[in-house]
């Protein structure tokens, strides 16, 4: 994570570009945007849980009292852009695993902001929080970043309180979202790894939504196929989905990749009903008006249909439920 500005910010300049260079398509229908990050400036009510941000936490202070990513302010933008409603994803940068925030944030939006929390392996309460906050407080899935200890075990997959939490997932039909590393010269093995233990986590949970953030970061390449090997091309379960963000568009974009083969192979090979968009909005430091002409753009070889299901339907059905 802590090599997210090193990736994105060479990139910015391409972002406009590559909204301009294709017109996709004017999409007749309102988006769905699966990954929104909420933090608030009011210190006093919500204070900054920052020490470990990627960015530094006076850098994430500094970012929070300037542009905080508040309810009003999303919901201004979402309105501008043409957006209904999306997931909260609870802001690890900013609060770690106090949801707070984005807990506010949905129960007063109710009907439009749908959490998705993250939780502390230190936390030995955790499989009972996830389970009160599923049952009272909306929470339609849990986030978890997935990195190897020492021993080459991942412990939000082989811990026991691990398992715990999955078990609550699983009978709560909770969306669990694996946030592997970016991908690089100390991630992709981590991200590989992560992506070869998915098909078991599938069958040993199959009402889990089990969704792969960034699409867990398969290599940005070019055809044939697009950076999904032989362990991404065994994804295509019943119950595994694929978030697609602007990350995703600008690394594609800056490793000399057309995004719209990138999107156009991901939906041949896992199909639409199977991949959701998310902005990233809060994190990513572009536009969102960019972020949106990204995604319009990425779809310029999908059907409408196909753009319908990927920009909207698939992440209303995976996070709140609704046809």
């Amino acid at each position: 994570m802590k090599k997210l500005l090193v990736l994105v910010l060479p990139l910015l300049v391409s972002s406009l570009a590559f909204a301009q260079e294709k017109s996709g398509q004017d999409f007749a229908f309102k988006l769905y945007d699966t990954h929104a990050h909420f933090y608030s400036d009011d210190l006093a009510r919500y204070p900054l849980h920052a020490e470990k941000a990627y960015m530094g936490p006076e850098k994430m202070k500094e970012i929070v009292l300037s542009r905080p990513s508040t309810s009003a302010r999303v919901f201004e933008i979402w309105d501008r852009n043409g957006v209904e409603s999306g997931v909260g994803v609870q802001y690890s940068a900013a609060y770690e695993s106090d949801n707070a925030y984005l807990l506010d944030v949905a129960a007063q939006h109710a009907a439009r902001v749908h959490p998705v929390v993250i939780l502390s392996l230190a936390d030995k309460g955790a499989p009972q929080t996830l389970d009160s906050m599923a049952k009272t407080q909306g929470v339609v899935g849990i986030r978890m970043p997935i990195t190897r200890d020492d021993g080459g075990r991942f412990p939000w997959l082989d811990s026991a309180l691990a398992q715990q939490i999955w078990d609550v997932a699983e009978r709560r039909q909770l969306a669990v979202v694996l946030f592997p590393p970016l991908r690089g010269e100390q991630s992709r093995a981590t991200a590989d790894a992560l992506a070869a233990r998915v098909p078991d986590l599938a069958k040993q949970y199959p009402h889990v939504r089990i969704v792969l953030d960034h699409m867990g970061w398969p290599e940005a390449k070019g055809a044939p196929d697009f950076g999904f090997s032989a362990v991404y091309q065994a994804l295509a379960l019943p119950n595994v989905y694929f978030k697609v963000t602007s990350v995703n568009f600008l690394t594609a974009k800056g490793k000399g990749v057309d995004p719209t083969g990138f999107l156009r192979h991901a939906v041949d090979l896992y199909g639409a009903r199977k991949i959701m968009w998310g902005s990233d909005q809060g994190n990513t430091l572009v536009p969102y008006e960019d972020m949106v002409s990204m995604a319009k753009a990425s779809a310029a070889l999908l059907t409408p249909d196909e753009a319908r299901q990927v920009f909207r339907e698939t992440g209303m059905q995976v996070f709140s439920g609704r046809k």
